[in-house]
């Protein structure tokens, strides 16, 4: 009989493992079925059994020593990705499981059968085994649970948030392992017995309460956050449209100029004045719109566009900057201010890239192209290091990264309006950002 119920108690505890390892494997998103997380889980089930198996030949109730799981869980965790808050949350997660589910069913079952505690523990019995089936079936439903609130809901708590939960989770299971220390070691009449119960079951709430209270607050920061975000990305919108304008109109107002002077110097030429037509021509040299004029012009077919496109490479050709552009599309199907306000940001992005190089290696590809059911934008622009490496991200190198990095919000942003894709690589020292568009926003 005791080969027999060993041998019970051993298989419970390669169960158990193996169900705590797999909790703790989907809780940092590292499913175990991948071929590359197999064998971390094979290796963290087999540690995690032999602590298991270990601590139960020297003690009968871990108490405190039950710690050593989460340390275990945490030091193992550190092997796959995920923030350090995280994994701490889910190794301690999991002892607050198994102590809160078991402490919990150990009490009740004592409670209702009035029997002791350490009778429960110590001897092979049909309650020791009616507890062991009801904890292992509670903690396969707790974990799926938890599995389906975090990952599924999409809960993404902060620092703060994260560390206020852990530390009302240690707090209550130091509570829960003195308490059933002490109904271990004193015979408790029924009354204190079912108070006892009372007990467990009220700090299993307050987790519960705490955790539905911060998730709440979590989701409304989340809100309040992304709507600031919004309104910001709609005021750097409507600037650039402003902006836009203002562009458009004055290049067609200098186009404009510039074909009445083509004129007063075709009707000089005509007349056989030709000195006085070369002295305009000086004069309006001199001009500061011609150093406006100077630089790599494009007829896009959207006057917004062009006048973007002239801001643009007048600024990289101010910047030393050789700028190539191909534009062939049709852009009646898209709005001419967000796809001005994408294009002007993937521009910004290539130029202030190109200022960190060297002069003479500086260089701006632009490529357009597309019709109004698909959309393809790319830039392409020389780089000192592979930018997938130094920042894989893409997050901002600027000093104030709250107030800056919108130029990359907008593309993505844009891009999803469109339902469309971003993706960005290196090749031969070229990065390469491409955006595609689909259809009407």
């Amino acid at each position: 009989m005791n080969i027999a119920w060993n041998l019970f108690e051993l298989a419970v505890n390669v169960w158990e493992s193996g169900l705590i390892m797999a909790f703790v494997f989907h809780f940092l998103d590292a499913p175990p079925r991948e071929a590359e997380n197999r064998w971390k889980f094979v290796l963290g089930w087999a540690g995690y059994f032999t602590i298991v198996t270990v601590m139960n030949h020297i003690t009968v109730y871990e108490g405190l020593a039950g710690f050593v799981y989460v340390a275990y869980l945490f030091l193992f965790s550190l092997i796959l990705e995920g923030s350090l808050l995280k994994k701490l949350m889910a190794s301690a997660m999991t002892l607050a499981c198994v102590i809160l589910i078991s402490s919990t069913v150990t009490n009740t079952v004592s409670v209702l059968a009035d029997v002791p505690l350490e009778f429960i523990y110590t001897t092979g019995n049909f309650y020791r085994l009616l507890s062991i089936l009801a904890v292992q079936l509670m903690l396969v439903y707790c974990f799926q649970m938890l599995v389906k609130i975090f990952q599924r809901n999409g809960v993404n708590f902060q620092k703060t948030e994260w560390l206020v939960i852990i530390s009302v989770l240690v707090l209550s299971l130091l509570v829960m392992v003195f308490l059933h220390i002490l109904a271990m070691e004193t015979h408790l009449a029924d009354a204190q017995a079912r108070l006892l119960v009372l007990a467990n079951l009220c700090i299993i709430a307050m987790n519960l309460l705490l955790f539905y209270l911060v998730n709440r607050l979590s989701l409304n920061n989340h809100r309040i956050r992304t709507m600031q975000e919004q309104q910001q990305l709609l005021l750097r919108e409507n600037h650039y449209a402003e902006s836009i304008q203002q562009q458009a109109d004055t290049l067609q107002r200098m186009r404009h100029d510039w074909k009445q002077h083509l004129s007063v110097v075709q009707t000089m030429l005509k007349g056989g004045e030709t000195e006085r037509a070369l002295a305009y021509l000086q004069t309006y040299q001199e001009h500061e719109i011609t150093a406006n004029l100077t630089g790599l012009q494009v007829n896009s077919n959207n006057r917004y566009l062009d006048a973007l496109l002239h801001v643009k490479f007048t600024m990289a050709k101010e910047c030393n900057i050789q700028v190539e552009c191909n534009c062939q599309a049709e852009f009646e199907c898209y709005s001419d201010v967000k796809l001005c306000n994408l294009i002007g940001n993937l521009m910004d992005n290539a130029i202030e890239a190109c200022q960190r190089i060297e002069e003479g290696r500086r260089y701006i590809r632009l490529t357009i192209r597309g019709n109004s059911e698909r959309m393809i934008i790319e830039t392409a622009n020389t780089v000192n290091a592979p930018v997938t490496e130094t920042n894989p991200h893409m997050e901002t190198n600027k000093y104030n990264g709250t107030t800056h990095g919108y130029g990359m919000q907008t593309i993505r942003s844009i891009a999803r309006q469109y339902n469309g894709d971003l993706d960005y690589y290196d090749q031969d020292g070229i990065f390469h950002m491409q955006v595609v568009l689909y259809g009407t926003s």
